[in-house]
């Protein structure tokens, strides 16, 4: 369940919830609908 005031982090991404973690925001992390690696291929 999200919690009020919380920002999505629709990531994965180890580096980005220690940055997250470091700034003392809160946040839920979940893992993305999309392939961002298959996306990227497309540019």
């Amino acid at each position: 369940m999200l919690k009020k005031n919380n920002i999505i982090l629709a990531s994965s991404s180890v580096s980005r919830r220690k940055i997250m973690d470091a700034t003392g925001i809160k946040y839920t992390s979940l893992k993305p609908l999309v392939n961002e690696e298959k996306l990227k291929k497309k540019f």
